[in-house]
């Protein structure tokens, strides 16, 4: 129970993540690993 009664409205105000600027944000990612559709594939990719 996180105590907000059921029916109620929430809002999330999200600040100083850089989410308020996208190129900031587009800049600070990495790109993801782009690898086959095959298990031995993403095993190699995770290490395993």
């Amino acid at each position: 129970d996180l105590g907000v009664p059921e029916g109620s409205r929430v809002v999330c105000v999200v600040t100083g993540h850089g989410l308020k600027d996208p190129d900031r944000a587009i800049a600070e990612i990495a790109v993801p690993a782009s690898i086959d559709a095959d298990y031995g594939a993403i095993r190699a990719e995770l290490g395993l």
